[in-house]
């Protein structure tokens, strides 16, 4: 179970460091993390000093496509960190956003998070790469 933590949590870091990304112009820090024990998936941000947002939507989806709210969130008037945990995640790889709703009605989204649960179920030996990664790394050869 922990190296499909750290490999999430790696993921996070990676796209979560994106700081030339449109998504995160209004976040000083954006994590999401899976906590296998617990089957859950929690989300962790800092809103930046000067947001613009009115509104936050964390969404998450089966196929990186089609996203899914999970839990909208008015931003609050003063800065602090936030926390959320999705309670119901799906089993196996999932991906995980952040949309942020400015003042203007302008949407921004987060770079897209990688997250695997279920290790129990895996079969020994099974491949456990998101399936555009995969994708991308056939189309290259």
């Amino acid at each position: 179970m922990k190296r499909i933590l750290w490999v999430s949590i790696v993921f996070a870091l990676c796209f979560a460091g994106t700081a030339g990304s449109e998504g995160m112009r209004y976040l000083q820090e954006y994590f999401v993390y899976p906590d296998d024990e617990n089957d859950q998936v929690k989300t962790h941000w800092m809103p930046a000093t000067d947001s613009e947002v009115k509104l936050y939507h964390l969404e998450k989806s089966h196929d990186n496509k089609v996203f899914d709210i999970w839990k909208e969130i008015e931003a609050p008037e003063t800065q602090f960190e936030m926390l959320e945990v999705d309670f119901d995640p799906y089993s196996g790889w999932s991906y995980y956003r952040m949309s942020q709703i400015l003042n203007s009605d302008d949407t921004l989204h987060t770079p897209t998070i990688p997250v695997f649960l279920g290790l129990e179920n895996l079969a020994k030996g099974e491949i456990m790469v998101p399936d555009e990664f995969l994708s991308e790394k056939n189309d290259d050869h």
